[in-house]
């Protein structure tokens, strides 16, 4: 009996028993700390919208830059759930642990398991993604749509069900389109996958080409709005022209830690000469491995490439491209040591890597708490509180009024009645309010974004005959102005 249950074991460990595994480590791993931190930077916005009524969702969508699936997903969680921290950032928590499966299945149905393992291994201890997973926002969403189109495409070539991979993949891109703009760089990967390498161009060239045309008549109802929304950023955001070094910084970011990179860089570029200089490997091409390397390679030169003009090469924009690059890193290992214990004893070590570079506690660098307290402190009997630019509301309100926060329909005139005054210009301020007022707490988060000539912050200088300034982690900038 033992003895059938070992050997069951080992053919089905693979299957059955490392997926386990993974799922739990990666729920370990990730719940522990998933409300330590504020709720800050773009959360607060995603849960106040999403919290409103459907219709609410629909009215800010031509100037929000992410299209509406993921505010839709929020809207009946937090109907359920409640808008605690842990509450709503569980949804990306669970999406962050079932993409770590979908690696560890796509390097075992379409390499090896061990491939598949220390893939997701990679991914399972990266500081990068535990932040997503503790982020009530889309972009762990965003990751595990991008892991399963992959899948769905690979399993399209490889698979004995074309029809039913197509239509899985099919409707993988259209949640992804729906969740983020940038999914529609996964159906660009895809197509160039099946151009540039020839056993797919002459197996799915077809049904690639059909999914993907499919997928645009799916987004047609939105597309107006997407090519609104890209217009506009055309003319200029807040992100910054790349320097070149910030193609070694965002690899950075996927590796924890610079010493942990330079490893990575090396174990690939060994890799990839022991790979050129072997005929039997390049004689036996994996064209799954060309379109791994596409995956990788496209987005991230092009998205770094076009920043110059269209800054977009910021790290959650590039999410979905850290999954090819953990892949390359498993896939060159094996082609450095011919010995298999050599590759796993170097994979252990790899991964041990990222075990002691990782932080469980990763910090969002926002002390919003913090920022409510030294406000509260600072208040006296007629006090304005004024919030530059004014979408710290939404965090503020979050913390310091919850039940405002809550009120969608009355939220502004409450933030008035509260002595609350957000303003990215001096002229959205009520200086008759600024004169009669005893002092003005001006709190400002890169308050250059939105009132670039410092107007706010001038005009109360200059009625106020006092005033003190405290810094708050990471970004925040408290001012008490007295008379």
């Amino acid at each position: 009996m033992v003895q059938k249950v070992v050997q069951w074991i080992q053919r089905h460990g693979s299957e059955i028993g490392i997926p386990v595994i993974i799922i739990i480590l990666n729920f370990l791993v990730k719940i522990w700390f998933i409300d330590s931190r504020d709720i800050a930077m773009d959360e607060p916005f995603t849960l106040f919208y999403s919290q409103s009524g459907l219709h609410s969702i629909f009215s800010i969508l031509p100037s929000e830059n992410n299209p509406p699936l993921y505010f839709i997903l929020m809207h009946y969680w937090i109907k359920i759930a409640g808008i605690s921290a842990f509450a709503v950032r569980f949804p990306a928590f669970l999406f962050s642990v079932t993409t770590a499966l979908v690696m560890y299945e796509t390097g075992r149905r379409f390499f090896t398991w061990r491939v598949g393992l220390l893939a997701s291994g990679l991914y399972t201890f990266s500081n990068y993604h535990l932040l997503f997973a503790h982020e009530a926002r889309v972009y762990a969403f965003f990751t595990l749509m991008a892991a399963l189109s992959m899948f769905f495409f690979l399993c399209l070539y490889q698979g004995k069900h074309k029809i039913r991979d197509m239509i899985l993949m099919t409707l993988t891109n259209l949640v992804l389109v729906y969740a983020h703009f940038f999914g529609f760089f996964m159906i660009l990967i895809q197509m160039l996958g099946v151009i540039m390498i020839k056993v797919l161009r002459g197996n799915i060239l077809k049904m690639t080409f059909l999914s993907a045309g499919l997928t645009l008549v799916g987004f047609m109802p939105y597309l107006g709005i997407g090519l609104s929304r890209f217009t506009s950023s055309a003319g200029g955001t807040w992100v910054q022209k790349p320097v070149f070094s910030d193609l070694y910084t965002m690899l950075w970011r996927y590796c924890n830690a610079p010493v942990v990179t330079v490893v990575f860089l090396l174990v690939i570029a060994v890799g990839g000469i022991a790979y050129f200089v072997n005929k039997k490997a390049i004689n036996h091409f994996n064209p799954n491995s060309g379109v791994i390397l596409i995956w990788f390679l496209f987005p991230f030169l092009f998205m770094f490439g076009i920043s110059f003009f269209l800054p977009v090469f910021l790290d959650r924009y590039t999410v979905f491209i850290s999954l090819p690059f953990y892949f390359i890193v498993a896939l060159s290992l094996n082609h450095v040591f011919q010995r298999k214990w050599i590759r796993e004893f170097m994979a252990l070590s790899l991964i041990l890597m990222m075990i002691i570079t990782f932080t469980p506690n990763v910090d969002n660098k926002r002390r919003l708490k913090e920022l409510v307290r030294k406000t509260n402190s600072l208040k006296r009997e007629k006090t304005m509180v004024v919030l530059c630019p004014e979408w710290l509301k939404y965090g503020y309100a979050y913390h310091a009024e919850p039940e405002i926060f809550s009120d969608f329909n009355h939220f502004q005139y409450r933030l008035r009645q509260a002595g609350i005054y957000p303003a990215n210009q001096l002229t959205e301020l009520d200086t008759g309010l600024v004169n009669q007022a005893r002092n003005v707490v001006y709190i400002e988060e890169w308050s250059v974004i939105a009132d670039r000539e410092g107007n706010i912050g001038k005009y109360l200088l200059s009625h106020f005959s006092e005033h003190q300034s405290w810094h708050v982690y990471e970004s925040f900038i408290i001012t008490d102005f007295r008379k």
